[in-house]
């Protein structure tokens, strides 16, 4: 497994981060982060990402966690953490802050990976969100094509696209930016709309019956964990090229991956967190769009389902896993 960046990215991370590290904690309190995420998400994240910050778990913070694969359960772990007191809630999507919200508006709540949150209602502007919320985009309809492109550069001879995702919360704006971006590939797209894990097998079956060449697959129409290995294996039985918008879906067998750095949004979530514990109010924060990008190839899977990934595109990846 490769990471050629990995290191000039923490390091940048540390070091846009390490001025907050000094007057980001106050030695005579303990300040208590709440989390809240439907979304599958590693257990140490946000301590590694308020670790960046100054903040440390067991030391002057102290983290209630609440990570659900059942968004009917959301509304009642937000009025549970609500409850808590905390001095912040991090929520790491759309849907998350949204349940958040509901419970507070008077707590402040940074999200992680923001998905067209003007759009979706959950800021007023990206300058000057207002209210209680604020962090940090993960995606915007401008990557759309940078997204199909490389699974063009990956498979020439695709022109028929199945499209997955969740016009709920990735939105219109974003499917249309897609669609404009794949006609300028020569390429067309089919949507296959997926908004609950009732939907899943359907869209499944829909897919089979496109017979595309290729798919693109939001992460956010699966948010279920076994629903994410059987699309994984779904589409290695079809032999079917798969660009996925996490790096995670690589890890766990899908093909690649393109979007905004994870890393990225999470270092900045400590940095919000920081901002706001030190008395900076959310709604005068801006939300911040991402600014780097990282691409993931797993060469298994390639060869497995019989593709060649040019080298030219193997030198551009962030992470190869062979």
């Amino acid at each position: 497994m490769k990471n050629r960046r990995a290191f000039l990215g923490g390091l940048t991370c540390a070091l846009l981060a390490a001025p907050l590290s000094a007057s980001a904690q106050d030695p005579r309190r303990t300040w208590r982060i709440a989390f809240l995420s439907s979304l599958p998400v590693a257990p140490t994240s946000p301590a590694e990402a308020f670790r960046i910050a100054g903040l440390i778990e067991g030391e002057n913070v102290l983290i209630d966690r609440r990570v659900t694969d059942d968004p009917e359960a959301l509304p009642t772990l937000a009025a549970e953490l609500v409850r808590l007191q905390p001095d912040v809630i991090v929520a790491f999507w759309n849907r998350d802050v949204i349940a958040a919200r509901e419970a507070t508006s008077s707590i402040p709540i940074v999200m992680v990976v923001g998905v067209d949150p003007v759009g979706a209602g959950l800021v007023a502007s990206l300058a000057r969100p207002g209210g209680n919320v604020t962090g940090s985009l993960l995606t915007e309809p401008a990557v759309a094509g940078k997204t199909l492109q490389v699974l063009k550069e990956a498979v020439p001879r695709v022109q028929l696209v199945a499209a997955i995702w969740n016009p709920s919360f990735t939105l219109p704006a974003y499917y249309a930016a897609m669609e404009t971006a794949a006609r300028a590939r020569g390429m067309t797209l089919a949507s296959v709309e997926s908004r609950a894990p009732a939907d899943f097998e359907p869209a499944l079956n829909r897919v089979a019956t496109i017979r595309p060449d290729g798919a693109f697959v939001d992460g956010l129409a699966v948010p279920r964990q076994d629903h994410r290995a059987r699309l994984v294996e779904f589409a290695a039985q079809r032999r079917l090229p798969v660009v996925y918008t996490a790096k995670q879906w690589v890890l766990a067998g899908g093909l690649m991956s393109y979007n905004a750095s994870l890393d990225e949004a999470w270092s900045r979530t400590g940095s919000y967190v920081a901002r706001i514990l030190r008395g900076a109010k959310p709604g005068e924060l801006p939300v911040e769009r991402p600014t780097k990008f990282e691409m993931a190839i797993n060469l298994k899977t390639a060869k497995a389902i019989g593709l060649t990934i040019p080298e030219s595109l193997l030198l551009r990846a962030d992470q190869v896993i062979e």
